[in-house]
């Protein structure tokens, strides 16, 4: 899917040369432009992303203990992991179930399979990288996380997407909205877009709830007309426990998952952009309802002040 969006910002900057000499070669290409946008916009309906998180207990053995990742009624699948390990610590990784894989032969340094969250001493690659290829769960299927010589608390968190049996993708409603034409008359074509949710915290204090800039409970992103792409997620605050529920598809993205395995970075808040595990499809009218809890899992401490922060969605319009 990520080679789509590639080939879709190929095709616009060849779009947009030929417009000023070939208007018919950039027909041509508009075709194709909308043929794939369409694809993308298809397949980001039918995945419904998640980042769930595991707590890894202290224990000063040292001993490998087992976490057992699955979505027991549901397809999916995992496309990366980020880590909070200590250096030493090695992980394993087995697909168990009617396809059983050993995806690493024998226990490996967490770096080499994990990316590392954003700390101020790095202890892997900070930039989030991909399993070589994404790991697909069939119901019941689980996927065994061995953690080997970790002695302090620390935390795994796994990105993915689920694959609901009944997500039949409404191609029309689609294609009706890549096929807008501008008031100008020229074509609609995918805008850059920002998705800002805004909240604040009342008081320096653990589980303290997040609240709207104008004190209200609920916390939504702004409706729009227009369906967006989502492609990467950031954030002003390292730590805050997070909910994230698309209200439109009765969707939660994430439930009480630390900010830092999300978009939280250690030190500069608009350092970072995270890719989110898959391109996700917001659609028109539809709204994201944001909740967090001050005081996150891997930084403890709890924001500080009541100013306003930002969770801040990044993609494009459809």
């Amino acid at each position: 899917m990520k080679q789509l969006y590639y080939q879709l910002n190929e095709l616009l900057k060849s779009y947009y040369v030929f417009c000023a000499f070939d208007m018919a070669t950039a027909n041509t290409l508009l075709v194709q432009i909308n043929d794939l946008r369409l694809q993308i916009a298809v397949l980001a309906d039918q995945r419904q992303i998640f980042i769930d998180q595991f707590d890894i207990p202290a224990d000063a053995s040292g001993y490998q203990r087992d976490f057992f990742f699955t979505h027991d009624d549901i397809d999916s699948i995992v496309t990366r992991g980020i880590a909070y390990l200590d250096a030493a610590t090695k992980t394993t990784l087995v697909q168990q179930g009617t396809r059983e894989n050993y995806f690493t032969r024998q226990p490996v340094a967490w770096q080499h399979l994990f990316s590392d969250v954003q700390r101020a001493t790095p202890l892997g690659q900070q930039i989030p990288f991909d399993f070589p290829q994404d790991i697909y769960l069939q119901k019941a299927e689980t996927l065994d996380i061995g953690v080997q010589g970790q002695v302090d608390l620390g935390f795994i968190f796994i990105h993915g997407a689920n694959l609901p049996d009944n997500i039949l993708p409404n191609k029309q409603n689609l294609l009706a909205e890549i096929n807008l034409i501008e008031i100008d008359g020229r074509p609609n074509l995918p805008k850059p877009q920002l998705i800002p949710i805004q909240f604040k915290f009342t008081a320096n204090a653990t589980d303290n709830a997040a609240v709207a800039v104008d004190g209200a409970k609920d916390i939504y992103s702004i409706k729009n007309s227009r369906s967006v792409i989502l492609t990467e997620v950031s954030c002003t605050v390292n730590n805050m426990r997070t909910t994230l529920i698309d209200k439109g598809r009765d969707n939660t993205i994430c439930e009480s998952v630390d900010i830092q395995g999300i978009a939280g970075y250690f030190e500069d808040a608009f350092t970072v952009y995270y890719p989110l595990p898959y391109p996700y499809l917001l659609r028109g009218q539809d709204r994201i309802q944001f909740k967090a809890l001050n005081g996150g899992d891997v930084n403890t401490n709890p924001v500080g002040n009541t100013n306003v922060q930002t969770l801040c969605f990044r993609g494009y319009t459809l």
